[in-house]
């Protein structure tokens, strides 16, 4: 299964969302990169290949987790065995990365959600959506969902304040930011 199309596609991991790391790592006998118990990459030999695992889990906070636990029982099984988020998760989650823990909203990203929004609403592919419609989705759907927004563990996790700001000053009334598990 680890070929150029989900190993090798320009990105040096693998992304794993799991409701408990410790198992994780005890099922698939995975070693810490860095030794730091905060940072999430793992190395899992298969074979003779070392394939390295960015692992979140819920309650790390990279997303929320209610949004974290609503990602595992959304997940979609695949004719090979593997899963993968739902559409309208990989739509939402990919776009709060990119926007909240990025520092720029790159092109590839940009061009992936736009693309991947439009396909789950089934939107004409010629309407434009800017970086501050796609915080406003962004915020939107989060409120909509009651998901309240938390400061990743992981300290290698970068927050884009400023998108992040902005992001709950649009939508104040129906989502909340927290840094540090205390209310902003």
């Amino acid at each position: 299964i680890f070929d150029d199309n989900i190993y090798g596609t320009g990105h040096e991991d693998i992304d794993i969302m799991c409701d408990n790391i410790d198992s994780f790592i005890q099922l698939t006998n995975a070693q810490r990169v860095n030794g730091n118990k905060y940072r999430d990459n793992l190395v899992v030999a298969v074979g003779s290949l070392k394939v390295r695992f960015d692992v979140r889990y819920i309650g790390d906070n990279y997303y929320p987790a209610e949004w974290q636990k609503q990602i595992l029982s959304r997940r979609k099984q695949l004719s090979n065995g593997l899963y993968v988020m739902s559409e309208e998760d990989y739509v939402y989650s990919l776009a709060y990365h990119a926007l909240c823990q990025k520092p720029v909203l790159s092109e590839e990203y940009y061009n992936k959600i736009s693309s991947a929004y439009k396909q789950l609403l089934n939107l004409d592919s010629s309407i434009n959506i800017d970086s501050a419609d796609l915080i406003r989705i962004l915020a939107s759907y989060c409120g909509n969902q009651n998901y309240s927004v938390y400061t990743p563990e992981d300290p290698g996790v970068y927050i884009n304040w400023n998108n992040m700001n902005m992001y709950a000053l649009m939508y104040s009334f129906c989502c909340t930011v927290i840094v540090s598990n205390s209310k902003c």
